[in-house]
């Protein structure tokens, strides 16, 4: 239990991702849900970092995304990894 941003949602996804990097994982490989849009785009710069690093990247999907940016979170996109 830990207070709101107080790091519980890193401290689950960042083992997943060391996982991924060290087991080679392709395509999408961790689809996180959530249940607030908020949380979502909150949690989006620190995600969009932390896949940045392994040469991958974050995307999110909601209600209010964007037409663009859910062509841009598509397997098919060409910056999808």
């Amino acid at each position: 239990m830990a207070p709101t941003a107080g790091g519980k949602t890193e401290a689950a996804m960042l083992p997943l991702l060391s996982r991924m990097a060290e087991q080679g994982w392709t395509g999408t490989s961790i689809l996180y849900l959530c249940p607030l849009k908020a949380l979502l785009n909150n949690l989006l710069p620190r995600l969009e970092r932390y896949a940045d690093w392994l040469g991958r990247r974050a995307a999110i999907w909601h209600g209010d995304t964007t037409a663009g940016n859910r062509r841009k979170a598509l397997p098919n996109s060409p910056t999808f990894c």
